[in-house]
């Protein structure tokens, strides 16, 4: 089997009748449906990171801020095709159709890569900002992001076949990031759990679950286009995809910060031996300037006046709550 065949999955040009008409309303339905879960937690994160002041902080406000108003650029080109251009729906081809879809493609192309710069960074300062992690991750995210460029960012058919390597490749790369990371996190739990003890990896349980979680949201959204490549399933597969691809980063981000932050174990270890510590790592990269002191005394006043039992001694703990932003 010739190799341009062996890794070229796309179909070629097929009709779209009234039968195919039902999967592209669903897929405009939930890509709408989609968009609001984004605009919600797009709100959420903005006001999460609008007030911290560090140059990292704002570099992920700004990527996250160009990602949703291209998304919701994204989501208004999607209904002006559906309610004024119902004609490339059904009496054309599969071509004709991706022709008409062509910026949806572009814009995706470009959330893609700065979703995956997000993931790349996280992970980048997860690992105590060792810079063969951003030069390597970093390589390989511009190699796939070429192959994007090539296979969706063109209205040639043929070229487009060779868009499952690209899903494929940046499928890949994801995983191994938040392999990475999630690894991170778990040798951290251990190192730090040799001087606490076994209590607090529970906590460090949560983080993994949330990190991987949120890595597989994206995951699976991408096997299951590749999978339903040669059904109408596909344009629902892809609408979720698409819309996923901007929610998965601030999606984390917003999970961690409204529940607990982690510390790496140099940082976790001096703070559970009564050493100043001034920053503390947040799952997804929101590094903040820690409390001071007079703010947990503040907030020690504010419990003594709710409740009238004196409250107990605070425990040491590697974590934070973060949900006072």
């Amino acid at each position: 089997m010739p190799l341009r065949r062996a890794i070229s999955i796309w179909p070629e040009p097929i009709p779209i009748t009234l039968k195919v008409l039902p999967y592209v309303v669903l897929a405009f339905v939930l890509e709408g449906l989609l968009y609001g879960i984004h605009l919600v937690i797009f709100c959420l994160c903005v006001r999460v990171l609008l007030p911290r002041r560090r140059k990292l902080q704002r570099m992920m406000l700004g990527a996250i801020i160009v990602m949703f108003i291209l998304a919701t650029i994204d989501v208004a080109m999607s209904w002006r095709l559906f309610l004024g251009h119902t004609h490339f729906l059904y009496g054309g081809t599969s071509a004709t159709f991706l022709r008409a879809v062509q910026p949806k493609i572009i814009i995706h192309l470009v959330n893609n890569v700065l979703a995956d710069s997000l993931l790349l960074i996280r992970c980048f300062v997860v690992w105590s900002r060792r810079k063969i992690i951003l030069y390597i991750g970093g390589a390989l995210l511009c190699a796939i992001t070429v192959v994007g460029i090539i296979s969706e960012g063109t209205t040639s058919f043929r070229l487009k076949q060779f868009i499952a390597v690209y899903n494929i490749a940046n499928l890949v790369w994801n995983l191994a990031i938040t392999i990475l990371t999630a690894g991170k996190i778990i040798w951290i739990a251990r190192e730090a759990s040799q001087v606490v003890g076994p209590k607090i990896l529970p906590h460090y349980h949560f983080a993994i679950a949330v990190l991987v979680e949120s890595g597989m949201l994206y995951t699976i959204s991408s096997i299951l286009v590749l999978a339903l490549l040669r059904t109408p399933y596909v344009l629902i597969a892809a609408a979720i995809a698409i819309r996923l691809t901007s929610i998965v980063p601030i999606l984390i981000i917003v999970q961690v910060a409204l529940g607990r932050s982690i510390q790496d174990v140099q940082r976790t270890i001096s703070r559970l031996q009564g050493e100043t510590t001034t920053q503390e790592i947040v799952l997804d990269t929101i590094i903040s300037t820690a409390h001071d002191h007079d703010t947990e005394a503040v907030l020690r006043d504010n419990a003594s006046e709710e409740i009238a039992t004196p409250e107990p001694a605070k425990e040491h703990s590697i974590y934070q709550d973060t949900t006072k932003i």
